[in-house]
């Protein structure tokens, strides 16, 4: 089993909160069980994202505008 896995939900652990797509710890005393790790994927669903399908708000909305404004100027440049 690997050291670290992906969730579709927010998973707070302790004072530490990891968004959907984040590596959560898994064992030890500071890490998810194998059980809690089932119950999530039973819950939420098996991760499937890519490695930038989970990005905070922030940055999404970032890089959102960004291409809306590349599509403004394509589109000013055509017309």
């Amino acid at each position: 089993m690997s050291k670290t896995h992906r969730f579709n939900t927010t998973v707070s652990l302790g004072a530490k909160t990891f968004p959907p797509g984040a590596d959560v710890p898994l064992g030890g005393k500071n890490g998810l069980s194998a059980e809690e790790v089932a119950k999530l994927e039973k819950e939420f669903g098996v991760w499937k994202g890519g490695e930038n399908a989970a990005r905070p708000d922030g940055e999404a909305a970032t890089a959102i505008a960004a291409l809306e404004k590349e599509a403004r100027a394509l589109s000013d440049r055509v017309a």
